[in-house]
């Protein structure tokens, strides 16, 4: 028996080796495929969500990255959407989870600062949501330009987002937390 056992082992250890291989090789086509996804997905949320943020971005000044100046003064006083509002709801499966936490609570204040910021006449019991909206918009940039420069390095891509990062929190120390939401020069 161990005879045949021995006249055998090649045919033997020969199919276990086949066997192991055809699941190795399902197993690392499956990692490489999931990858593939992955890459994908970051392809697609880095053009679709983060460049169009960025270009609207970089139309303000550096000093001016704040909801007063990039929602309040284009939507209440030039007649233009709240783009982020808009693109965040046209994209919200392609921006990053911690900035999504904050974007009902964004859309829900920036619409009840409408009625702070109407007919400038800065009606005092709307001003937390104005306040609330502004510090919403701050975190949703912010995780947003963070991820946009996270992706730009893994994809290769020039990282755009991480001058406008530099600038966005330079802005954030300069200024007191009312003035991202209403300049003192148009308090009244």
């Amino acid at each position: 028996m161990l005879k045949l056992l021995f006249n055998h082992l090649p045919i033997i250890v020969t199919s276990i080796v086949s066997i192991v291989s055809i699941f190795i090789s399902n197993i690392l086509g499956r990692k490489a495929t999931l990858s593939n996804h992955v890459l994908e997905n970051e392809e697609k949320a880095y053009q679709k969500y983060h460049i169009p943020l960025i270009k609207w971005l970089y139309r303000h000044n550096d000093e001016f990255i704040n909801y007063y100046w990039c929602v309040a003064v284009t939507r209440l006083h030039i007649g233009q959407k709240d783009f982020l509002n808009e693109h965040l709801k046209q994209n919200i499966e392609l921006a990053p989870s911690n900035a999504v936490v904050h974007f009902n609570a964004y859309m829900v204040k920036s619409s009840g600062a409408e009625f702070f910021y109407k007919d400038q006449t800065k009606n005092a019991r709307y001003e937390h949501n104005a306040i609330e909206a502004s510090e919403k918009f701050d975190l949703i940039i912010k995780y947003s330009l963070i991820e946009a420069s996270r992706l730009a390095r893994k994809l290769g891509y020039p990282d755009i987002a991480e001058p406008l990062l530099k600038s966005f929190y330079d802005g954030i120390a300069s200024q007191n937390k009312a003035d991202r939401y209403l300049p003192k020069e148009y308090r009244i």
